[in-house]
């Protein structure tokens, strides 16, 4: 099965962020992975899913205040999952 890995800088700097985030991410039934890289000044946000959903994740983040933008999006065997 193929999926995808998206890979997004964003302007998470809080735990309130950081929890907006992690909600909105719930909410996408096609991530199947993701992680946040706090500690990179571009606040890398990585994620594994079925489908490509990059342009959706951005606008919803967008509604939360949250800065998302893509670094790339590249497909990837799903095997593991």
């Amino acid at each position: 099965m193929q999926g995808y890995i998206i890979v997004c800088s964003t302007n998470i700097h809080n735990s309130t962020e950081f929890i907006n985030l992690s909600n909105a991410l719930a909410a996408f039934s096609t991530i199947l992975d993701w992680s946040i890289d706090l500690t990179d000044s571009d606040k890398v946000l990585r994620l594994v899913t079925s489908r490509d959903i990059t342009l959706a994740l951005i606008v919803e983040l967008e509604q939360l205040g949250i800065e998302c933008n893509s670094m790339g999006t590249f497909t990837n065997n799903l095997r593991k999952y």
